[in-house]
């Protein structure tokens, strides 16, 4: 009888344990997303401008971190604005053995539950296709929830946190 009242035990602990490694893991994804390549850079001052016009306060991380000269990509612009929402623009360099070519990404994250903001969208497919004359391989929307709350607001903290730390005086723009 102990033994089974042991096994017993040990079965409820093996499900407690299953379950909570079981729980849904927090994710959280662009509600909008543009993957698109270019002949040369992209221009950041219209990147910038871009982001500046439509009321958000844009940081050029990568060109701060090569002025310390600790340029990681070929381009990253962090930008955010009054309600919290992120446009960034990234730059990511293939392998040498992949023929070194720079494959870039806009994105735009508000806080959850997404709301998009189809004037903003429509206008970040216009800035890689005439303001930056670049070619765009796919675009994507996604819906986040509020349970994805938690997630994004520890990014917005990173994102500030890192604009804090390369921005001159230590002060976010």
């Amino acid at each position: 009888m102990k033994r089974l009242r042991y096994r017993q035990a040990a079965f409820a602990g093996l499900l407690g344990l299953l379950a909570a490694c079981n729980q849904r893991a927090q994710m959280i994804a662009p509600d909008f997303e543009v993957d698109f390549s270019c002949h040369g850079q992209p221009e950041e001052s219209v990147i910038e401008g871009f982001a500046a016009a439509r009321g958000f306060r844009p940081f050029n991380e990568e060109h701060a971190r090569r002025q310390r000269e600790q340029g990681f990509f070929p381009l990253e612009i962090d930008s955010y604005d009054m309600r919290k929402r992120m446009l960034d623009v990234i730059g990511l360099r293939e392998p040498p053995s992949h023929g070194n070519t720079v494959h870039y990404r806009l994105t735009i994250l508000g806080p959850p539950p997404t709301v998009h903001d189809r004037v903003l969208e429509s206008a970040a497919l216009g800035l890689v296709r005439n303001g930056l004359r670049c070619q765009i391989q796919t675009v994507g929307t996604n819906d986040n929830d509020r349970e994805a709350s938690r997630l994004f607001y520890r990014i917005f903290t990173d994102q500030q946190r890192r604009i804090a730390e390369l921005a001159p005086g230590g002060k976010t723009p």
